[in-house]
This record gives C-alpha cells, sequence and structure tokens, in this order.
C-alpha cells in the first residue's frame, strides 16, 4: 500500500556525532526535540529553495518581458531605417532618372 504524503514514516540516518550533537543543542535551545528539530531544519531549507526559485522564476519572467520588449524595440528601429534607406534610394534613383532625361534631352 502506498504512503500518503500526509503519513509519518520513521528513518534511520547514519551522521558524524559532531552534527547530531550540534542538532541537540539547537533542539534544546528552540525547545524542542531532536526529531522536531531535524525536520524544521530540512523543512526551513526546503523553503528556502523554494522561494529562491520562486524569485529566480519571477527575475527570469521580468527579464523575458524586458528582453522581447528590446527585441521589438530594435525591429522597429530597423524597419524604420530600412524605410528610410528605401525611400532616399528612391529618390536617388528619381535623380538619376530625371539627369539621363535632361542629358538625352541636350542631345
Amino acid at each position: 500500500m502506498a504512503r500518503k504524503p500526509t503519513d509519518t514514516v520513521q528513518l534511520k540516518l547514519r551522521f558524524p556525532e559532531s552534527l547530531r550533537r550540534r542538532l541537540e543543542r539547537e533542539a534544546k535551545r528552540h525547545g524542542q526535540s531532536l526529531n522536531s528539530e531535524i525536520v524544521s531544519i530540512l523543512e526551513g531549507a526546503f523553503r528556502q529553495s523554494d522561494e529562491v526559485q520562486d524569485r529566480a522564476k519571477a527575475i527570469a519572467e521580468a527579464l523575458g518581458d524586458e528582453i522581447v520588449n528590446a527585441i521589438v524595440e530594435q525591429a522597429n528601429i530597423a524597419a524604420a531605417e530600412d524605410i528610410q534607406a528605401d525611400t532616399m534610394r528612391e529618390a536617388w534613383e528619381e535623380e538619376q532618372h530625371r539627369q539621363e532625361e535632361e542629358r538625352t534631352k541636350e542631345k
């Protein structure tokens, strides 16, 4: 039978004596059992990790918007430059054509 997320399970751990002593001191300082202290530390570490991931996601989304806006702005600038270049080229071609007609008339 599969365990439910709310089930309490027993787990045998092996870690250095110095860490066990440190955990015991912290548990006493917080007025809780060694088991509760370990669970509290683990939950805190996961909560902190989740918060960091949430902040990273928010930053990535915000930067994504900034990057998209910058790309759109650059595309608009490039399009405007293309239009200006086309307009100038057309004006130059018209002037060349006009000058060619004038030379032809002079002959």
